[in-house]
């Protein structure tokens, strides 16, 4: 009885295959990888635009929503606001001429 040849590939024997085959699919290996590389550096710059994106939409939808001038802080400022009508009133009082007084 006839017995099948053994077939499977043994690692530590040489490559059949002659040089220029080796080279070719070296060749094939390394443009396979520059392309990769090429694709993997467009993805990274792509994540990194959706992620701008996202960040502008989350600032959008959780911002203030009144419109805000520098200034409108200050319009609410009760305590400042009571000081300087105080001050204000001083000044009056000191700048009013004063009137003799009748007997």
């Amino acid at each position: 009885m006839k017995t099948a040849p053994d077939i499977s590939p043994n690692p530590s024997a040489p490559a059949s295959l002659p040089p220029a085959d080796l080279r070719r699919i070296l060749e094939e290996k390394d443009r396979l990888l520059a392309q990769q590389q090429a694709l993997n550096a467009e993805l990274r710059k792509h994540i990194l635009l959706l992620e701008e994106q996202l960040r502008l939409a989350r600032l959008r939808k959780f911002r203030a929503r009144s419109e805000k001038l520098p200034f409108q802080g200050e319009l609410f400022d009760e305590a400042e606001l009571e000081v300087s009508l105080e001050e204000v009133e001083k000044e009056l009082a000191e700048a009013e001429p004063k009137k003799p007084r009748k007997r």
